[in-house]
């Protein structure tokens, strides 16, 4: 009689041989396994940055372009523009004003340029010291002597700022009447 042949399939159990290569195989596949994985964290992680990074660019250019602008810092001119009541801000590169401000009270005061004679520590036109001036001892004037002198009917005490209770008044002989707080008058009562 002549043998048959069939593939079948059958449990097979492993010899203690068998068994200790399969889990020397299982060890290698699962470190392999856990390398790939790590490499696959770095690369992902390194192209999530690049990719964040292009839409952190994505972002900043469409709110520019939405709009229209973006802010710079530079070192611009700053002038007073008395018919406007204005500073100005000017770009030293382009000559473009840039920006503007309202002048304040005190920004509204003008600037009295000083002539080369007028300046503390000037000399006159015959190039002599000005007066009471020892500029050889390094001691330098005392600044009352710039000062402008009292025109005729000054009060030798110029006025006090308002408000700090030594007020003159325009003779400066005493306290001004200054008016004060308006007083209420009181309700007539109810009979």
């Amino acid at each position: 009689m002549s043998d048959l042949r069939e593939t079948i399939t059958y449990r097979h159990y492993y010899t203690p041989e068998e068994h200790s290569e399969k889990s020397q195989q299982l060890a290698t596949v699962n470190i392999q396994k856990v390398e790939l994985e790590d490499e696959k964290k770095a690369i992902t992680s390194e192209y999530k940055a690049k990719i964040d990074a292009h839409q952190s660019q994505l972002n900043l250019l469409s709110r520019q372009v939405h709009d229209r602008f973006e802010t710079r810092t530079i070192l611009a001119v700053k002038r007073k523009n008395f018919t406007d009541r204005i500073w100005e801000y000017i770009n030293p590169d382009s000559g473009e004003i840039i920006k503007t401000e309202p002048l304040t009270g005190r920004d509204l005061q003008y600037d009295v340029p000083l002539s080369d004679e007028e300046l503390p520590g000037a000399t006159s036109q015959d190039d002599s010291p000005i007066e009471g001036e020892d500029l050889e001892n390094g001691v330098e004037p005392d600044a009352t002597e710039y000062l402008p002198a009292l025109l005729p009917g000054q009060p030798e005490d110029p006025p006090k700022l308002l408000g700090t209770g030594e007020e003159r008044d325009d003779a400066g002989t005493g306290t001004a009447d200054l008016p004060g707080p308006k007083k209420r008058r009181p309700k007539p009562k109810k009979p």
